[in-house]
Parts: structure tokens; sequence; C-alpha cells
């Protein structure tokens, strides 16, 4: 087994400090300003009120690499680095009033009736070639879907991951991108193994599941240590759950709906947010939106701390004169959809289900940062003793 990573800490006054100064200067950004001196994660926020700073401090690689989808990641775990311009971006929705950052891609007004006029006007496919055709005339007639934002610019890298890690979700939820987990269930099997169950025993007559299922990241951010002082905050690990729509509507937007999610959606949600940590493994996309989810909660807990005023320092430079990385995004993406097909003995016929995929990102982060998600841990004073006394030389950021 590997040991686990070293620790690094990043002084961010000293490291926005020296971002401005070169950037004043006509300097590009060294890759240590940019990837914040390799950390790949936060794992510990410290308020500094002696020298006015904040301290992160997480587990980080001395070496990266940029993947060809232009992820940069660590050369010994492949994980991605955190990136200046993403805490920039959270930074900026947290002292701006705006929503929390979200995307949903949503299906077009036609959509829906251009697949139900296809199905309709289209016999049914009898082979596997027949099927694969079917399915690609399907996908044409659902079309594509619309990125819809909130709360964070477009254009922007942030954004970027929310989008494309929405997308690979619906396309595992469909069977149609493979995790690399053994035996990691799509909810495209489970809800079709569940209908041609009753089927089986109804006959075809037995009512369909309607239209798939809508899923949601969100956070799943459960408690947060911090010492008594209020100087050292230790974040919790396994921030990003996935929810059925359900879940989503009761417990982000605080709606009842009555609605029970299909026994199908709920075994998927409770699959891949147990195994979210392998996922990110697997694919850095998924760690990438978990940092982006950490970032937000970072920012959020520099507010509730009440950091700025406390050290006397706003991130101001971060929040209004640097900056961010401008990106082409697309506005929309392709539409997908599943189709399953089987011969059911007994029921006189052939069973065959639909499934577009739905859903977004929310992450909004402020029902895990309720009071009684806090609790005071004597570990971690002495933890920012030893961490406020190491600060680095004033030409150095991070150590």
């Amino acid at each position: 087994q590997e040991p686990p990573p070293r620790l690094r800490r990043v002084w961010l006054r000293l490291l926005v400090n020296q971002v401005e100064e070169d950037l004043k200067a006509g300097k590009k950004l060294t890759d240590q300003e940019r990837f914040l001196a390799g950390l790949t994660g936060v794992k510990y926020l410290y308020v500094d009120e002696e020298h006015g700073d904040l301290i992160l401090e997480g587990p980080a690689e001395d070496k990266w690499q940029v993947r060809e989808d232009g992820i940069v990641v660590g050369e010994n775990t492949g994980q991605p680095l955190l990136q200046l311009d993403d805490l920039a971006v959270a930074w900026r929705n947290a002292v701006g009033s705006h929503p929390p950052p979200s995307v949903s891609l949503e299906h077009q007004k036609e959509s829906i009736q251009r697949i139900q006029e296809f199905i309709r006007a289209t016999p049914q496919p009898k082979t596997a070639a027949a099927r694969a055709a079917y399915l690609g005339r399907m996908q044409e007639a659902w079309g594509p879907q619309d990125a819809e934002t909130g709360g964070v610019p477009t254009n922007t890298r942030f954004n970027k991951v929310m989008v494309d890690a929405d997308w690979e979700m619906k396309r595992i939820s469909l069977g149609l991108s493979d995790t690399g987990i053994e035996k990691f269930p799509t909810y495209v099997d489970l809800a079709f193994d569940d209908w041609r169950r009753r089927v089986t025993a109804d006959g075809l007559n037995a009512r369909k599941p309607e239209g798939g299922s809508r899923f949601w990241f969100f956070p799943a951010y459960a408690e947060f240590a911090h010492s008594e002082k209020r100087d050292a905050v230790e974040i919790p690990r396994d921030p990003v759950e996935l929810l059925t729509e359900t879940h989503f509507r009761n417990v982000a937007q605080g709606k009842q709906i009555a609605q029970e999610p299909s026994a199908a959606a709920k075994e998927f949600v409770k699959a891949f947010t147990t195994n979210y940590g392998a996922l990110a493994q697997k694919n850095p996309l998924f760690a990438d939106l978990r940092n982006l989810f950490d970032w937000v909660a970072v920012t959020r807990l520099i507010r509730l701390l009440d950091a700025p005023r406390r050290i006397g320092w706003d991130l101001g430079f971060l929040a209004k004169g640097y900056t961010v990385t401008e990106l082409q995004v697309p506005a929309t993406m392709p539409g997908q959809v599943a189709l399953r097909h089987a011969e059911v003995k007994g029921a006189k016929g052939t069973a065959s289900l639909v499934f577009p995929a739905r859903g977004g990102v929310s992450i909004d982060v402020e029902h895990s940062l309720r009071p009684d998600h806090f609790h005071a841990d004597r570990r971690l004073a002495a933890r920012a003793r030893s961490v406020l006394a190491h600060r680095p030389f004033k030409s150095e950021f991070w150590r």
C-alpha cells in the first residue's frame, strides 16, 4: 500500500501578492503560481491573524503534465491540480451575491415530440445491426441539449468542468461510457431489468418508467471540524454525491415532491456516490469536479469565519484585478439516448425502453454550512500553532 501523500501548505496572500507583482511587471505566471505549487486538494484551511493571511494545506505533486483534454494531472497520482483560475471564479461567486455554481443539460422543447413521432413511425428493430441504426436515428431525433449555467461565467474552465462532468455522468448512467470499475451498475440496465421482471409478471401492459430519470451532483459535506479559536478548519473528504431528482428537489430546493424515485434510480445514485472516489481515480474529470466543490466550500468558509475582517484582507486582486483565462465552452452538448430491447418469455412480445439523459450539477454548499455541521476538535489547535509558526520567507509562498 502506498504511503499517504505529504501535505503541502500555500500562503494565499503571499501567492496573490506575487501573482499581482508578476502580472503588473508584464511577466507570465509560473506553473507554481497557476497551480498553487502542485496542490491536488485542500484538507485544511487556516486563518493567520498575526500575519493577515490564509493558508491552504493539502496533498501535492512535484511534477505534473497536461492531458489532451486540458486537465493538469500529477505524475505520481494522476490526480488533477488545483488551479488559481477556479479559486478566482469561486471567490467572485461567493462575494458577488450570485446563485451557487450550477449547470444543467436540458433537452430542447421539440426533442420529446420528435422522438415520440420517430418511435410511432418506425418499426421495432429485430437485429443487432437494425437496433444500432435505430438508436442512431433516435439520437438524431432527440437532438442536442442546452447547457444552462448559473452563478459563474460560461467562458471559464470552471464551467467547462461542470458541463463535461455532467455529460460524462449521463453517459455512464446510460451505459454509453465504461467506468473501468468491475460490476458497476448502469441506470439503464437496472431500470430495464426491473421493468422486464414486471413485464414477465404482468405482460406488455406493465407500466413503463416515465422517460428515464434525472440525476444531480450535489455537495455531501457531513461536518466540519474546527479549532476553538476557529483559526483552523478541516475540509471533509468525499464532498460529492449523486442525487435523484426527487431527493435533489427536496433537499436542495426545499420542495416536497411526493413522487418516490424508482428503485433503479436509487440504486444507481447509491452506487455512484459510494464509488465516487474510485471513479475520480479512474477519470480525473470527476476529481476535477470534486476540486470545484472544495473551492466553493473554502470560499464560503472564508466568509463564514469572517476571515477578511480578521486578517484585514479580502483577496482583493483575486476578486477584481486578476484576469481569468477565457475558454470556448459549448452552449450545447450532443443529446444522449440509450435503448434496451429484449424478448420476454411468457409475455408474448418484445420489451423495449428508450432512456434520454437529463440532470445537472449544483454546488450549493449552504445547507452543509449550518451550525450543526460544525464541531470543535482539540487536535486542530496544536496543528494550527505548528502551521502558523512556520511562515515561509517573503520570496516564497509555499512549503
